[in-house]
């Protein structure tokens, strides 16, 4: 009993999958999934750093204006954002843009909303005292790296930093 589906179709066609007409044509398939992902990945990590530094900024107007685009953003799905960047930069912009670069503007931005949550988490989890949530952690990590309390905040960069140092 055959089943009817004739897999040669995907042997004979694998190389499409994978990098689409590339060189004669345009880039495409596993290729071009790559290639969107890195370059926007690159891109959100100066966005998410730049929002998140502006979300705990003193300003006020910088805080807000941040805060309102970064929970604006996350609360769209990915798909909503593509389809907004699509559409409606064309519309602003007043002509079109290669799709690879829409897409990559899309996700830039919805990855950046995202990565600017993780920065500011980061610095307002350290706090102004600087110290008192870690003064519990120094001894564990002491005994784990074989240091003594005090010695554990000298070895380690990622205790050290939080750590306030009296003199």
């Amino acid at each position: 009993m055959e089943s009817g589906l004739d897999f040669n179709v995907i042997w004979e066609n694998l190389s499409y999958f994978f990098i689409g007409r590339y060189p004669k044509g345009p880039l495409g398939g596993v290729g071009l999934t790559l290639y969107l992902a890195v370059v926007s990945l690159a891109l959100s990590f100066i966005g998410g750093l730049v929002l998140g530094l502006l979300s705990v900024s003193r300003n006020r107007l910088l805080r807000w204006g941040s805060l309102t685009v970064i929970q604006t953003i996350r609360g769209m799905p990915l798909l909503m954002v593509i389809f907004w960047m699509f559409f409606l930069l064309p519309a602003l912009l007043g002509g079109g843009m290669p799709a690879a670069w829409t897409i990559i503007m899309a996700l830039t931005l919805f990855t950046s909303a995202y990565m600017s949550e993780i920065v500011r988490a980061g610095i307002t989890g350290i706090g102004t005292d600087r110290g008192c949530r870690f003064d519990r952690a120094l001894p564990r990590a002491g005994d784990v790296l074989h240091h003594s309390p005090a010695g554990a905040a000298e070895h380690d960069p990622l205790l050290r930093q939080p750590v306030r140092v009296d003199d």
